[in-house]
């Protein structure tokens, strides 16, 4: 599928949050564009989906997408998605094309924008925050088409980095739990972070960070994926920071997900649970918050036996029941 591999690319654009919405979206869009297949053009936004319309707060567009990726056309366009079909594309897919979505072809937006593009098909990137927020980046195709398996795995990855990130954007006031040297050494420490566990648990997560930068992104992308992790121990986002002289340091920030949910179940099943109503699988889910799948099955089935279900689909369906009342 990639003209160039270098995914881990669009994990550190991802990271670069302190630059504005415009300059921000604009390096998320150029990092993606050459791992792209060939297009007729790519455009990316900002998006608010906790209710309806679809409200957009930012919008970026190559010269081949640029005109209709102009932010009140955009909102008007989409402004036809209804409830089903939000739920099943914005809050719950995270790589594929639109033609794979259900009623694609029924929703007068897409129709629009594809007729007057002139296009069959969209690859999109989604990354969606149980917030209700998220940033889509999509490619317009000449030819209705379906990724391989091994790219959604990776780009699935990707869109849970970017997730992460754009939450973390979103904090006005973050919380440094701790910084620390890229060779993992932690040099200054606050509140739980001072833990034994969480400064083995930051160490071993830099060390991972720092590897998948290293000669691996090359030479196994997917590998360098799997050791970059979107959070540490489900509370701590790594991001860059450069002292004087050029000497770079790694900050732990405070970037918990925070996700409503019964008020029967504990903080962190509430974060796993809102991950399962996107349809996430718990190696997903594991990955996104930076914790193990033991310990995401745990917490799943504590949910279960709280809320008395019995099947995950009965798990999902009230999760985003309780997500929809919310909203409202």
């Amino acid at each position: 599928m990639a003209r160039r591999s270098d995914v881990i690319g669009v994990v550190e654009a991802a990271y670069e949050v302190e630059r504005g919405d415009q300059a921000w979206l604009e390096g998320i869009r150029t990092a993606v564009e050459p791992q792209f297949p060939k297009n007729r053009g790519m455009g990316a936004y900002l998006y608010d989906v906790s209710e309806l319309p679809i409200r957009i707060s930012a919008t970026n567009g190559n010269p081949g997408m640029g005109a209709m990726f102009e932010r009140k056309k955009l909102e008007r366009l989409l402004s036809t998605a209804d409830e089903p079909y939000v739920a099943s594309t914005w809050r719950s897919r995270a790589f594929g094309t639109a033609s794979q979505g259900k009623g694609f072809g029924e929703i007068a937006a897409a129709r629009e924008i594809a007729r007057k593009l002139g296009i069959a098909d969209f690859l999109v990137l989604n990354a969606y925050d149980p917030s209700g927020c998220g940033v889509w980046v999509g490619a317009a195709l000449e030819t209705v088409s379906k990724p391989a398996a091994r790219d959604v795995r990776a780009w699935t990855r990707i869109a849970a980095h970017l997730a992460t990130a754009f939450r973390l954007r979103r904090t006005k006031h973050r919380r440094e739990a701790a910084v620390l040297t890229t060779q993992g050494r932690v040099e200054h420490a606050e509140g739980d972070a001072r833990a034994g566990s969480s400064r083995n648990a930051l160490h071993d997560a830099v060390l991972a960070m720092e590897h998948a930068r290293g000669p691996l992104r090359r030479r196994d992308p997917q590998g360098a994926l799997q050791e970059w992790r979107g959070l540490v121990a489900a509370r701590w986002s790594l991001v860059d920071r450069f002292e004087r002289g050029g000497r770079r340091y790694v900050v732990a920030v405070e970037n918990d997900p925070i996700a409503q949910g019964p008020a029967s179940l504990a903080p962190r099943e509430r974060q796993v649970l809102a991950l399962v109503a996107t349809g996430a699988s718990n190696k997903l889910i594991a990955y996104e918050l930076g914790i193990s799948d033991s310990t995401v099955r745990v917490l799943i089935a504590r949910a279960m036996t709280r809320l008395h279900v019995a099947t995950r689909a009965e798990l999902v369906a009230l999760c985003r029941a309780h997500a929809a009342a919310a909203s409202h």
